[in-house]
């Protein structure tokens, strides 16, 4: 509970102006699907360390549920539900006479986001969240992505006649910015970027 307080906080605070057009005019809640992918992640740490293990990104995939909420007539919350499947590669240390095969590992997360959607020009929306995201896997490749994370992305969205509407979301995300593992300087963070694609529908 304590670290959902610490996301709702920084949600709150997350800054943003502009001027637009709100692609949802009724100012009605949506909700709907989302699949993340064609994009790269790789592995990075913020301290560069001499020796061990290279670790890169394999591809990921992410599926998830979204719903928006109207807050003005530019502003939406958005918040949902994802559940996230990793690939990477694990390239050995050098040493003589051992063998340098590359190995492959794979890990889960589930990720909690709320954010804030900024809509402008109709069809555009700035998006940028804080999420809690959870190690979904029983044993890891990598150190524990458990924590929070940011997302920030810049959007196209098209709405149909009815109460069906479509968007497509290059994205960049850091997972663990905030980490709630043991501390440690050389701690590695899951980086994505891609594309989210969805579909929403417009609740009565």
């Amino acid at each position: 509970m304590k670290h959902l307080i610490i996301l709702l906080i920084c949600v709150l605070i997350f800054p943003s102006v502009s001027c637009a057009q709100r692609s949802n005019p009724a100012g009605r809640d949506q909700v709907g699907v989302t699949i993340s992918t064609l994009g790269s992640n790789d592995v990075v740490s913020f301290v560069k360390m001499m020796g061990g293990a290279s670790y890169y990104g394999d591809g990921f995939l992410t599926v998830g549920i979204s719903y928006l909420h109207p807050i003005t007539k530019i502003l939406d919350l958005e918040s949902g539900l994802e559940y996230s499947s990793q690939k990477i590669k694990i390239r050995p240390e050098f040493m003589p006479g051992m063998s340098l095969t590359d190995r492959y590992g794979s890990f889960s997360l589930i990720s909690l986001p709320i954010g804030l959607r900024l809509n402008f020009l109709r069809y555009f929306f700035l998006s940028g969240s804080f999420f809690l995201a959870s190690d979904a896997s029983t044993s890891m490749p990598i150190d524990s992505q458990t924590g929070i994370g940011a997302n920030f992305g810049l959007g196209f969205k098209y709405s149909f006649r009815g109460r069906m509407s479509v968007f497509v979301n290059p994205y960049q995300k850091m997972h663990s910015i905030v980490y709630f593992s043991t501390p440690g300087s050389s701690h590695q963070h899951l980086w994505e970027s891609g594309f989210r694609f969805g579909f929403l529908y417009t609740l009565k």
